[in-house]
């Protein structure tokens, strides 16, 4: 229950993403406010590194909240362990979208 409610409430996130990267992507020439880094539109990447984080977020729910099938890990999404398990999703994706935007920095 906890996790439909997760996944449906991301998916607006999701669908916004894909829709801006195809924008984006449609409008590279003109020049508008995108920054491209080395030939890369640096916004196409966080539209796509964005996408991961909205499908991780209710994959972690879902795990947590069903899994022992008699005893779930959690039981409601205010649990602490639940609230630390998306810290710590959210860090690690910041050093993931940091590294990926210095590694595309590097590409020549």
């Amino acid at each position: 229950e906890h996790s439909v409610i997760m996944s449906h409430g991301l998916f607006p996130c999701c669908f916004t993403m894909s829709c801006g990267d195809s924008i984006v992507t449609k409008q590279r020439d003109s020049g508008l406010f995108f920054y491209v880094l080395n030939g890369t539109l640096v916004i196409v990447n966080l539209f796509y590194s964005s996408t991961i984080l909205f499908h991780l977020l209710p994959t972690a729910t879902e795990i947590l909240t069903r899994f022992p099938p008699d005893a779930p890990i959690v039981n409601s999404l205010t649990d602490p362990l639940l609230q630390k398990t998306f810290l710590g999703i959210f860090v690690v994706f910041l050093i993931m979208l940091i590294w990926q935007m210095s590694w595309l920095k590097g590409q020549k």
